[in-house]
């Protein structure tokens, strides 16, 4: 009998990685859609729009420390070229408001007057119109890059003392921002203490925006060297338009990879980081591509805003990439959160365990008597600090008690709650049954004879006499 072949050994580890590797692929694809099923369940809209407002309110300081960053290292010409570079990346370059063409200077002329001069005269009516069109143009990039101007040209000694603490304010509380918002995709209970976010966003934009110089750098000589080769048709498109967008999708890929990364108060795991990244990066591109095409074909809002369209333009571009920064980071969530079983089915946190044991729901409980007596609501976050529990089990309880009619969402804060009736007039009982729904199967008979005799156990006993034994001290 032959013995196998070494040569022919490797084959069956090659079939199984490419096994491996299409359920990886299958569980990304589901994972994309679970992103998408869970998008407006996750608070991304209204994160998103919270991240846009400090953006607005935090640019100027962050270009304040990034101009003198940079302004430290490299020259002023390719500051400049830099500038440009980076407003062509995030497509704030085709952010353009043109003059609506019913709008501009027009001549009547007298259809019998000599049609020699037809030609002459349209020529120059052609000629005026765009003229009067080039001049009532507005483009975002201008006005940044005025803006930055004026910041370059502000002398730092002009710049007091207390308009150094709004410059500071503005810039921290973005990224304080950013920070709370990724902490609160990936479930993070507790954020960083004040040193190490002090050291985190001087990193930020210190090295920050070296890197992203850095990447910039790159990217240009790569499309520098792709426009210099010289083919000729289908060759010369692939090379422009296909190596050009894979070189945007890398830069963008890394980018976020580093951001998805670092600021979480987690672990995060560098392979769902990536695949977020990209997926992020993808969406991103196109967003750019259907937002230039929104612009190039819709010229309503220029005739009711007119050069002021320049603003809601801007919000709405900061908005949609804040939502696909935060989608990418759900994507990467998701991915690190599956199953590690071998089904394809994407189980992701927030589905939650599939056992519950109802009587948590009476620390969940206890937490918020405790801040229903200090006048203040409580949001899932503070529900798992106080209780230890996970957040996916506080917020479904949290669902389960509202339902119920025990709780009631505050209408100023997102995603805070309170009790609907003072703790003195809920059952104790009444919360442990409404929990029952949670425990995820059918009890067996032993397991539903020890919950009644927990039941009784509680009597007449009500959650506010369930909160002071909790805080009793024990002996």
């Amino acid at each position: 009998m032959k013995k196998p072949s070494a040569k022919t050994a490797p084959v069956p580890q090659a079939m199984q990685r490419v096994v491996q590797e299409r359920k990886n692929l299958q569980r990304a694809f589901e994972a994309i859609g679970s992103g998408l099923s869970q998008l407006y369940r996750s608070q991304i809209p209204r994160m998103a729009a919270a991240l846009a407002y400090r953006t607005i309110f935090g640019i100027v300081p962050v270009l304040v420390i990034a101009l003198v960053v940079v302004g430290a290292i490299i020259p002023e010409a390719k500051m400049e070229q830099g500038i440009n570079d980076l407003l062509d990346f995030t497509g704030l370059s085709e952010i353009v408001i043109e003059p609506s063409p019913e709008i501009g200077p027009t001549e009547s002329r007298d259809p019998s007057a000599d049609p020699t001069l037809s030609s002459m005269e349209d020529w120059q009516q052609a000629e005026q119109a765009a003229q009067y069109a080039e001049s009532q143009t507005r483009r975002l990039e201008d006005w940044i890059a005025d803006l930055i101007e004026r910041i370059r040209n502000v002398p730092k000694a002009a710049i007091g003392f207390a308009s150094s603490l709004i410059l500071a304010y503005a810039a921290i509380s973005m990224l304080v921002e950013i920070e709370r918002a990724f902490n609160l995709i990936y479930r993070c209970v507790a954020g960083r203490n004040w040193w190490s976010r002090i050291t985190l966003y001087w990193t930020i934009l210190t090295l920050g925006t070296i890197l992203l110089g850095a990447t910039f750098l790159v990217g240009q000589q790569f499309r520098h060297w792709v426009v210099t080769v010289e083919d000729e048709g289908i060759l010369s498109w692939i090379r422009v338009n296909i190596l050009g967008y894979l070189a945007t999708v890398f830069i963008s890929t890394v980018l976020l990879t580093i951001a998805y990364s670092r600021i979480p108060h987690t672990r995060v795991q560098f392979r769902p980081a990536v695949v977020g990244a990209l997926v992020a990066a993808i969406l991103w591109e196109a967003g750019k591509w259907g937002f230039t095409q929104y612009i190039t074909y819709s010229t309503g809002y220029a005739r009711f805003y007119g050069s002021l369209a320049l603003i809601p333009l801007f919000l709405l571009w900061i908005y949609i990439t804040w939502m696909i920064v935060l989608f990418g980071l759900q994507i990467s969530y998701i991915l690190q959160h599956l199953g590690t079983d071998d089904s394809t089915k994407v189980r992701t946190p927030d589905e939650g365990p599939r056992v519950i044991e109802p009587a948590m729901v009476l620390a969940v409980g206890a937490s918020l008597v405790r801040r229903f007596h200090d006048g203040k609501p409580a949001c899932i976050e503070d529900l798992a600090k106080d209780t230890g529990l996970p957040n996916n089990i506080c917020d479904r309880m949290v669902e389960v008690l509202r339902r119920e009619g025990l709780l009631h969402e505050v209408a100023d804060e997102a995603n805070a709650y309170c009790l609907a009736k003072p703790p003195e007039a809920i059952p104790a009982v009444t919360m442990l049954r409404a929990a029952e729904t949670l425990s995820g199967y059918d009890a067996p008979e032993h397991v539903k004879q020890m919950r009644q005799a927990a039941a009784a156990t509680l009597g007449e006993s009500t959650l506010a006499e369930i909160a002071k034994q909790e805080r009793a001290p024990s002996r």
